[in-house]
């Protein structure tokens, strides 16, 4: 990589002057946040089918965001049984890091997305409930 990001040969020019792949606007980090447990397994691949759909609708909007709705990969190829405090430690140190979070539907229910959003209020960090806002807010 090019350390000095001024789109010399040895990158390709992919690097814009201002420090950004491809000379664009720096995508934002966003977090996805939303019920993921529940009663039973219909549910819960219900609630992960959910993070993955906006996962990709983020995706298609060129934004960087952190899914927790992932966290299911690892449980499948690990050979270990990490505790679920584990995995909320992580998705909260994402947390602090993003510049902004979309709730999915469902979230008055769910434990975990009301002590999220408790804690992007307190980091202030803009919450948005639909992906019109969301839209919105990164296109002014």
């Amino acid at each position: 990589m090019c350390r000095q990001r001024n789109g010399c040969d040895d990158c390709l020019g992919i690097w814009g002057g201002n420090g950004n792949i491809f000379n664009e606007q720096a995508m934002k980090r966003i977090f996805i946040a939303g019920p993921y447990s529940g009663p039973d397994i219909i549910t819960i691949l219900g609630n992960i089918r959910r993070g993955l759909e906006m996962a990709v609708a983020l995706m298609e909007l060129e934004q960087a965001y952190f899914c927790p709705f992932l966290d299911y990969q690892l449980a499948l190829v690990s050979d270990k049984d990490f505790p679920v405090e584990l995995y909320q430690k992580i998705s909260l140190a994402w947390l602090e890091v993003s510049e902004a979070m979309i709730v999915l539907p469902g979230w008055l229910d769910s434990r975990g997305t009301l002590e999220e959003i408790k804690r992007a209020k307190k980091l202030e960090i803009p919450i948005f409930y639909s992906l019109e806002r969301l839209l919105d807010w990164l296109t002014r």
